[in-house]
């Protein structure tokens, strides 16, 4: 079954109390996860809208509801020390009883870096950071107590990039997430990912696959004009002279319409195997707005094996429409369903690619790049700006074969040293 999430930047004004009505909101109307942005400052150029600490909210959020997903989308490994995140995220799977989802990322946004004083590496730099701190978040559940409910937690990841993004999803997330309207890549991408999952003998169905968009929803014309003026006081790039300019200009990057019209554009693009479409909620008190998506008739797809345990799989019916969406609900957990679980088989691959990958030279050098205080160069090679290869929140990522497979036993030692 196709689901719809509540995605929360939460950088562009979240206060406590909105993500209290929030938290409470998305519960009520049976949205199927609820996830918000991990930044430090707002990314739309207003530097004095409400920036709510991400870990505290979903802390509070563990108490706030009682049976949605949720969790933070993503946490840069740039802002963490991993075994601190495993912990909190221990912690907070612990307060929900099993609902968190870990979304995890390399980070990508520069400014707010420089503006905290947070060392901004190279791209592959941040790509060795994330891929050895996922290593070590396993380890730290491993040796510490208490476990998390989840065993093992669900991971999030996103990213594009064919050489490590895609490889790294199919290794250790449990969801891989896409942030484009661009059907024609995301089917490319989604080719490129079976193929790394078979790689490794994992069941491509064993993801489940979200994509986030924005969305302007209305019962006629009137709303959406208003909504539009609104949206575009938010998101700046979308400013244009006219209401009707502004949502010509949003249908391309967003889902835009009547409830009805709505449905048939999430229709087109769950028929490419879309599992969960997590919209983003740019206005915070817009109640409204909620209240027309969830009452609103939804696609109920071709189930996804990955979300049906074994011994209840039924032969699969043709897609329908059903309504109301309000008495969809995920899982507590997807990990009973993981085939590559059976048998300690993920267990064993962990240890395998994380002990050749993370130890030795690649532990010493995450943690000499978080002391230091180089942000600007490494192996004498000037960093790009553009969002890394396993971040899934940047604007514009790299193309395939930008970057290399790279052992992080194999990081130039004299860079090391420098730092």
């Amino acid at each position: 079954m196709t689901q719809l999430g509540i995605m929360i930047e939460g950088q562009e004004g979240l206060s406590w109390e909105r993500w209290r009505n929030l938290c409470r909101d998305s519960e009520a109307l049976g949205f199927a996860s609820l996830r918000r942005s991990e930044h430090l400052i707002s990314l739309m150029g207003d530097e004095s809208r409400d920036c709510i600490d991400c870990w505290t909210s979903l802390a509070l959020a563990a108490e706030w509801t009682k049976s949605i997903q949720f969790g933070p989308m993503v946490s840069p490994m740039t802002f963490h020390r991993p075994a601190v995140l495993a912990r909190q995220a221990a912690a907070v799977d612990q307060l929900s009883n099993g609902r968190l989802i870990l979304g995890v990322g390399a980070g990508w946004n520069e400014h707010e870096h420089e503006t905290f004083g947070i060392p901004f590496l190279t791209m592959k730099g941040r790509m060795d950071l994330f891929e050895a701190g996922v290593g070590l978040i396993h380890e730290t559940w491993a040796k510490s107590n208490p476990k998390p409910v989840q065993n093992p937690m669900p991971l999030l990841m996103g990213g594009v990039g064919e050489q490590r993004a895609l490889p790294l999803v199919a290794r250790e997330a449990a969801e891989w997430n896409y942030t484009r309207m661009d059907q024609e890549e995301y089917k490319h991408k989604r080719q490129v990912l079976d193929e790394c999952c078979k790689d490794i003998g994992r069941d491509p169905a064993s993801l489940r696959y979200s994509v986030m968009a924005n969305y302007i929803i209305g019962r006629d014309e009137g709303e959406l004009r208003e909504r539009a003026l609104k949206l575009a006081a938010v998101v700046p790039r979308l400013k244009r002279e006219t209401p009707d300019e502004i949502l010509k200009a949003a249908r391309a990057s967003a889902f835009v319409g009547r409830p009805a019209e709505i449905v048939e554009q999430v229709r087109k693009y769950a028929a490419l195997g879309v599992d969960l479409f997590m919209l983003q909620h740019f206005l915070l008190d817009d109640r409204d707005a909620l209240e027309l998506l969830a009452k609103a008739p939804m696609i109920r797809t071709v189930p996804t094996i990955s979300t049906i345990p074994e011994a209840t799989r039924e032969p699969l019916s043709p897609p329908l429409i059903t309504e109301p969406m309000t008495a969809i609900q995920l899982p507590a957990s997807q990990s009973d369903h993981h085939p590559m679980i059976a048998g300690g088989a993920l267990s064993a691959l962990r240890a395998v690619t994380f002990s050749q990958r993370c130890e030795g030279s690649a532990l010493r050098y995450a943690s000499s790049v978080l002391r230091s205080g180089c942000t600007r160069f490494m192996n004498g090679t000037k960093h790009r700006t553009t969002a890394p290869d396993g971040d899934h929140r940047g604007s514009k990522l790299p193309r395939a074969g930008m970057l290399r497979t790279t052992r992080c036993s194999h990081i130039n030692r004299k860079t090391m040293e420098a730092m």
